[in-house]
C-alpha cells in the first residue's frame, strides 16, 4: 500500500467541484474506473500505476491493491518504477491491472507504450487507459495525440498482447463542447486575474452539457466524445 487514503492527494481530481473545467471528463474518469474496478479487478491485485505522477486515482484501488506500484518519467517520492512509459523497467507478467490516466495523449509512441504495458501484465490481467478524444492542446510537457472510436479499435488491433474488451466515453457532443467553452472560460479568468467571476459561469456551462447530452439522439451525441476509458485484457 501507498499511505493513508484519506490524506491521498489529488482530490480535486477525484471529486471535482462543477466549477472545474474539466468537471464532465474528471466525474467520467472517476465513475468509470470505479465500475471497472468492480467488474474486473479481485481484492488482492497486484496494480501498476503507469506515468502516474502523485497517482490521484489511488484511493480508487486501495481496497483492492494487494500491491500498488507507481512509475513515472521522473523520480520523486513514492515512484518505486522510473522509466518512459515506452520503456518500462519492470519484468514480464508483474501485474495483474494497469492503470494509466491522461498519459497516452502526451506519449510519442503510443503504439509502443501499448506493447510495454502489455508485456508487464500477466495473462488474464486488464489494462485501464483512460485518454482524450476532443480536448484542446495542453503540452505536459508535449501534445501528440487524440483518439476516435475506430482510432482505439485500430491501435489495440495493432497491439497483439492486448484485446480491447470495452471502450466507455467520457460524455457527448454536449460535454465536449462544454469542455472546449469551460477550457477558455478558465483560461481568460487566468489572463484577466478574474477566475473567480468564471467559476460560475464554468458551472452553469457544464450543466448545459449535461443536459444537451441526456436529449441528444445516440448518433449525435457520439460524434464528439472529449474523453475515454479503453478497458483492455491481456491475452
Amino acid at each position: 500500500m501507498c499511505g493513508a487514503v484519506e490524506e491521498w492527494p489529488g482530490a480535486d481530481r477525484r471529486n471535482p467541484s462543477r466549477g472545474n473545467s474539466a468537471y464532465l471528463i474528471l466525474r467520467g474518469i472517476v465513475e468509470s474506473l470505479e465500475a471497472a474496478r468492480d467488474r474486473y479487478v479481485r481484492p488482492g491485485a497486484r496494480v501498476l500505476d503507469v506515468g502516474g505522477g502523485i497517482s490521484p486515482y489511488y484511493p480508487l484501488f486501495a481496497s483492492v491493491a494487494g500491491d500498488f506500484a507507481r512509475n513515472d518519467i521522473e523520480a520523486r517520492e513514492g515512484i518505486r518504477y522510473v522509466s518512459p512509459v515506452e520503456a518500462l523497467e519492470i519484468p514480464d507478467e508483474s501485474f495483474d491491472l494497469v492503470l494509466c490516466t491522461q498519459v497516452l495523449e502526451h506519449v510519442r509512441h503510443p503504439l509502443r507504450a501499448l506493447e510495454e504495458m502489455g508485456r508487464v501484465l500477466a495473462p488474464g490481467g486488464h489494462l485501464f487507459l483512460t485518454t482524450h478524444g476532443v480536448y484542446p492542446f495542453h503540452p505536459d510537457p508535449q501534445d501528440y495525440w487524440r483518439w476516435t472510436q475506430q482510432g482505439f479499435e485500430a491501435i489495440f488491433e495493432d497491439t497483439p498482447a492486448l484485446e480491447l474488451i470495452e471502450l466507455v466515453p467520457h460524455g457527448g457532443a454536449g460535454s465536449t463542447m462544454a469542455v472546449l467553452t469551460c477550457s477558455s472560460l478558465r483560461e481568460a479568468g487566468k489572463a484577466f486575474h478574474a477566475a473567480w467571476l468564471t467559476r460560475p459561469l464554468i458551472a452553469l456551462v457544464n450543466t448545459l452539457g449535461e443536459g444537451v447530452d441526456r436529449i441528444l439522439p445516440a448518433r449525435a451525441k457520439n460524434a464528439l466524445v472529449p474523453n475515454f476509458l479503453a478497458v483492455a485484457r491481456k491475452r
